[in-house]
């Protein structure tokens, strides 16, 4: 990337809730590519980027409204690699560790293969 900046990852968690009920409640984990120049510029796109997309409020087909908001900015960090080459068929851009292989599945819907 040129002037300076780099390519960062921002994880957050979003959840929409239909009506004022807090039943049905479903949550998203969204994984989105930020250039910046600092990690701190990063984060605050995350923000600004996560709150302008997800914050809204519209009605489904039975009259009641959906409502999305951004619970958590989970991670912002640089990606694995800083230049990406469009011929390339794969770029690792986000690792996520973990010390607990079952509660992974669990938490994921995984079986043992």
């Amino acid at each position: 990337m040129s002037n300076g900046s780099r390519a960062y990852i921002a994880v957050f968690v979003s959840k929409s809730s239909v009506g004022n009920l807090d039943a049905n409640l479903y949550y998203q984990e969204c994984f989105t590519l930020i250039k910046a120049s600092s990690p701190e510029e990063a984060r605050q796109k995350a923000v600004n980027h996560a709150n302008n997309t997800v914050n809204t409020s519209y009605p489904n087909e039975h009259g009641e409204t959906v409502t999305w908001v951004v619970k958590q900015i989970t991670d912002v960090t640089n990606t694995l690699e800083n230049e990406f080459e469009l011929h390339t068929d794969a770029v690792d851009l986000y690792v996520r560790g973990f010390e607990d292989y079952k509660t992974y599945q669990s938490l994921f819907g995984f079986s043992e293969t």
